[in-house]
C-alpha cells in the first residue's frame, strides 16, 4: 500500500492471522473472495495496524472477514523531509509523474 505521506514508500500488508469464528459453510461450493483496502494510508503506520480485509462469503453470506494489517512501521516523516516531499511532489504534478507510489497488489 503507498503512504501518502512520501512520494515513493509502501507498506506491505497481509491477513492478520488472528483467530476468527467460521460461518457454517457448504465446502462443496465455491467460496467468494473481496479484499477491500483503504484507500489512503497515512504515516506513522504502526506494524499490525489495520488496513483493511478481506470477506469470504457463499451464496452472499459473509463466512468470515479477515483484518489485512501492515506488517511494516513507517514513521512519520520529519519536517525537512516533509518539505522535500512537499516540493518534489509539486515539482512532479507539473511534469506529469506520480505523486504517490504505485499500489501493488499480489495474490496469492
Amino acid at each position: 500500500m503507498p503512504v501518502s505521506d512520501y512520494l515513493d514508500r509502501t507498506v506491505t500488508a497481509r491477513a492478520s492471522g488472528e483467530p476468527l469464528p467460521v460461518a457454517e459453510f457448504d465446502p462443496k461450493v465455491a467460496v467468494d473472495r473481496r479484499v477491500t483496502l483503504d484507500a489512503k494510508v497515512k504515516a506513522p503506520v504502526a506494524v499490525g495496524r489495520r488496513i483493511g480485509e478481506i470477506v469470504y462469503s457463499q451464496h452472499g453470506a459473509v463466512i468470515v472477514r479477515v483484518p489485512v494489517v501492515a506488517s511494516a512501521a513507517i514513521p512519520e516523516p520529519g519536517l525537512v523531509a516533509k518539505a522535500g516531499i512537499w516540493f518534489a511532489r509539486g515539482w512532479r504534478a507539473l511534469t506529469g509523474q506520480p505523486t504517490i507510489a504505485p499500489r501493488v497488489v499480489l495474490e496469492g
